[in-house]
């Protein structure tokens, strides 16, 4: 349920499915993120030098309070998959603001 919730989220907000379970978000006709979907959620990437660069979810537990952590040095100490509910509800809200924006 929360699966589909968050990819009609996802695609009402502009991104749109690029196969293997991949939606992307196109500005200015050049490709800028990506959401993945993964057992029990998505991983997000955004594009860094022409390549697509994984962004983490948040740190892990066990790593959380310990400084100078860098997600492409330490890859180890982050979390990366997003819960299809959170992917859901940031969107959602997202698309709501907008539809309110658009109603003036």
């Amino acid at each position: 349920m929360d699966e589909a919730r968050a990819i009609a989220a996802i695609t009402e907000f502009g991104y749109t499915p690029s196969g293997d379970g991949e939606y992307v978000k196109i500005k200015a006709g050049i490709l800028r993120e990506k959401w993945a979907l993964a057992d029990g959620g998505f991983l997000r990437f955004t594009r860094e030098d022409g390549q697509w660069a994984a962004v983490p979810f948040s740190i892990a537990p066990e790593w959380e309070g310990i400084g100078g952590l860098d997600h492409k040095s330490k890859p180890q100490c982050y979390e990366w998959l997003y819960p299809f509910a959170y992917v859901a509800n940031i969107y959602e809200v997202a698309n709501a603001e907008r539809a309110a924006n658009a109603a003036g």
